[in-house]
C-alpha cells in the first residue's frame, strides 16, 4: 500500500481497506515516499502521522518501509517489483475542480506505468 503521511486520520478510507484485508489473507506492506527524510530525521509531524497509521492498521501486522525516491511514481513501482508485491493500493487524494485541473495524479500515473494491478481505494 503506497501511503501518504499526510493527514493519515482523515485521508484514509480505513473501512473499505479493512474489509480487503480480512477477505483475503494478504501480507500488507506500507511504503511512504520520504523524499525529505521526515523519518529518518524524527520529524514530530510525521511521527504522529505514522503512530495513528500504526493504531489503525495494527491487527493486521503490516510492515513498513520508507523510500527516499525523489520521483514517487518510480519509487512506489521499484519498491513494488523489488518486494514481489502482487498488488499497489494507492490512496488518492481528494481535489476541488480547479486543483484537479492543474494536478498530475499520481494514482492515474501509477495505473498506466504498474506491472501489476492498481487498486485505487477512495
Amino acid at each position: 500500500m503506497a501511503c501518504d503521511f499526510n493527514k493519515v486520520k482523515d485521508t484514509l478510507p480505513l473501512e473499505p481497506l479493512k474489509r480487503l484485508l480480512k477477505r483475503h489473507d494478504v501480507e500488507l506492506q506500507v511504503v511512504n515516499i520520504d523524499r525529505e527524510a521526515k523519518h529518518r530525521n524524527a520529524d514530530p509531524e510525521q511521527l504522529a502521522e505514522e503512530s495513528v497509521l500504526h493504531d489503525m492498521l495494527k491487527e493486521y501486522h503490516p510492515r513498513y518501509y520508507y523510500n527516499k525516491e525523489s520521483d514517487i511514481i518510480n519509487g512506489i513501482l521499484d519498491f513494488a517489483k523489488g518486494h514481489h508485491a502482487q498488488m499497489v493500493i494507492a490512496l488518492p487524494h481528494k481535489y476541488s475542480f480547479f486543483q484537479s485541473l492543474l494536478h498530475n495524479s499520481v494514482s492515474q500515473q501509477l495505473t498506466v506505468h504498474s506491472a501489476v494491478p492498481v487498486l485505487l481505494l477512495k
